[in-house]
């Protein structure tokens, strides 16, 4: 089991790019998420580039972060906060821990966290929301352990046929 001294975030680096690949193009990991097509390696390199390019966190909609193993540096996946709306204190949060063997063990909910505590503490949002499918029951129980509640049950704009739940934090309450 990890706890969160086991568990960092660090800023994406160009290095990056090719294990974000792989975990994108991994279509086990489609269902869970909005992907309908892969990204290429340049889609990610740019993505890279625009984080590190940024003045300011608050120049992007959109910031991903490497959860990484802190004894042994292995990357496990990736959280991100995105559709961050700067003037109303909210943004979305997706996470992959990409090998299945990392999952269930407590670095998703260490690296959640960390990323709910940076988002109150240091970029002043107010409320993190998440979108889930259904049958993402993993999921559903991460984001309830670490203080979500479900808000409804909603059709996405940009795709009326896929149906999420939704769930939001306020960050000042956790």
């Amino acid at each position: 089991m990890y706890s969160r001294e086991d568990i960092q975030l660090r800023e994406l680096r160009g290095s990056d790019a090719p294990i974000l690949l792989d975990w994108e193009n991994n279509q086990e990991n489609w269902r869970i998420s909005d992907r309908s097509e892969a990204p290429s390696l340049s889609d990610l390199t740019s993505l890279i580039e625009l984080q590190e390019n940024a003045e300011h966190t608050y120049d992007l909609d959109q910031y991903r972060f490497m959860i990484v193993a802190s004894k042994s540096g292995k990357p496990l996946g990736t959280v991100d906060f995105y559709e961050a709306d700067w003037e109303n204190d909210l943004a979305f949060i997706g996470i992959l821990v990409a090998d299945p063997k990392d999952r269930q063990k407590g670095a998703g909910l260490c690296a959640l966290e960390l990323l709910l505590d940076k988002m109150y503490n240091e970029l002043e949002l107010q409320m993190a929301c998440a979108r889930i499918f259904p049958d993402n029951l993993a999921s559903i129980r991460l984001f309830e352990k670490a203080g979500f509640k479900k808000k409804l049950e909603e059709k996405h704009l940009s795709e009326p046929e896929a149906e999420y739940l939704e769930f939001v934090c306020e960050l000042e309450n956790r």
